[in-house]
């Protein structure tokens, strides 16, 4: 996996493109939508590791304990979480709604015996589901 910044790769360019897509598709949030999508998947590996190394700590699951959660269970989630950024070098994206946190610490422990390139695909494809959320509820009346 070539994660170098692919030759002629303009973020400025990518950025101006969404807004005329924006403005060209005649509706504001499903044209939003699409443009983002669209910019995502056309950034690539090398964009997507950029933006995932730049991704905050998921809030609530790995910064506040559920207070039924026993303390070796917490303690397994953040030696997961721990390592799952030595080994892949961002944090664990995963889109969680309407999941428990044992249904979340299981898909953690599936894809962190991943390789990178398949779970860089995972993140990104997680990534864009956080992302079509937040839009949406962006936008929601």
């Amino acid at each position: 996996m070539d994660l170098r910044r692919p030759a002629g790769l303009d973020y400025l360019a990518a950025v101006t493109d969404l807004l005329h897509n924006v403005r060209c598709s005649g509706g504001l949030n499903a044209g939003l939508w699409e443009a983002a999508d669209a910019q995502w998947w056309r950034l690539g590996e090398f964009g997507w590791m950029e933006a995932l190394r730049a991704h905050p700590r998921t809030a609530a699951w790995t910064d506040i304990a559920n207070l039924s959660e026993s303390d070796e269970t917490v303690a397994e989630r953040m030696a997961l979480l721990r390592e799952y950024y030595a080994t892949f070098g961002f944090q664990f994206v995963h889109y969680s709604v309407g999941q428990s946190s044992e249904q979340i610490l299981l898909a953690l422990k599936i894809r962190i015996e991943n390789r990178l390139e398949q779970e860089l695909g995972n993140a990104a494809h997680e990534q864009a589901k956080v992302t079509q959320l937040k839009l949406g509820r962006l936008f929601q009346s």
